[in-house]
């Protein structure tokens, strides 16, 4: 009885290590599409910019990017001044 209790932890533990590794590479995946995606952002925006691309779409968004990075900088500078600097989030 207590040996055929151990096969079946043993297989239980078995189950929970295939799935944790499932979930391990899961990880992997969502973490190199996600960064795919940042590079394709990121070289978007730079032939925006050169102007080797033309789209209203992409240039409104990176319009408000920039926006949005003018209004960081500009927090960035009013908390050093404070005394209290934020923590990077990149």
């Amino acid at each position: 009885m207590a040996e055929r209790e151990g096969r079946a932890v043993t297989r239980m533990v078995g189950r929970m290590l295939q799935a944790g590794r499932e979930r391990l590479a899961l990880r992997q995946l969502r973490g190199d599409h996600d960064a795919l995606l940042r590079k394709l952002g990121k070289e978007t925006r730079e032939l925006l910019t050169a102007g080797e691309i033309a789209h209203p779409g992409l240039k409104a968004a990176v319009v408000r990017i920039e926006e949005l990075e003018g209004r960081i900088a500009q927090a960035e500078r009013e908390a050093r001044e404070s005394g209290d600097v934020p923590h990077e989030s990149t």
